[in-house]
């Protein structure tokens, strides 16, 4: 695992304004590739409430912007984002923005497990594509990095079947988030790293095909 300190991106700041909203949790995750935002209530559960994408050419954090408009802002109370394992570049894309979000409202981050989420969103086995030779394995038990050629049981995820998969995630992300905060969890983004989880193979190995 490696530890990251994200500082906050440059040019986006989120404004606080005073606001009689209910609680909102902010949650963020890029382990299925791009990244996505979704904000549902502080209490109950289920699907989120609304959810944007990094897809869209302008990125992830403008679309947070406008699921966030300034008088709901002061209402977030939290941001839950996924640490991995996933997308390499997905996971740093949404650890990135929940860290900047966070410290500009002041409000904790808490780290949830993305291949958590992710197995409880699919019932079953996913079969992540990392890399032309690498698909990141992900069970009800855990995760571990595959070969392509022996991942032949499931195939995997392409752009539709993420699509479908997000909703799932992010309800997950949700619910885990809101079971840290009952019991205390939670970093403040000022002080604390956020730390990702990147898979790799065993020390001493290298994928089919390498040579040191």
């Amino acid at each position: 695992m490696q530890s990251l300190q994200l500082p906050p991106a440059l040019g986006y700041v989120v404004m606080v304004e005073p606001t009689e909203t209910e609680g909102l949790l902010l949650a963020l995750d890029g382990a299925l590739g791009e990244p996505f935002a979704a904000i549902a209530p502080l209490r109950g559960g289920g699907a989120p409430q609304r959810m944007v994408s990094g897809e869209a050419p302008s990125g992830l954090m403008p679309q947070i912007a406008a699921l966030l408009p300034s008088e709901a802002r002061t209402a977030v109370l939290a941001v839950i984002v996924g640490v991995g394992p996933g997308s390499y570049s997905g996971i740093r894309a949404a650890a990135g923005a929940a860290a900047s979000i966070a410290l500009a409202l002041g409000v904790p981050v808490v780290p949830v497990p993305s291949d958590a989420a992710i197995a409880r969103a699919a019932g079953g086995v996913v079969d992540l594509a990392l890399g032309a030779r690498e698909v990141l394995r992900i069970e009800p038990g855990g995760s571990r990095l595959v070969e392509r050629s022996t991942a032949s049981d499931a195939s995997p995820l392409d752009l539709a079947a993420r699509t479908a998969l997000r909703d799932g995630v992010a309800a997950a992300l949700l619910d885990a988030g809101r079971a840290s905060l009952t019991n205390g969890g939670g970093l403040d983004p000022a002080r604390a790293a956020i730390e990702l989880r990147y898979l790799a193979h065993p020390r001493g190995t290298l994928p089919a095909g390498e040579t040191a």
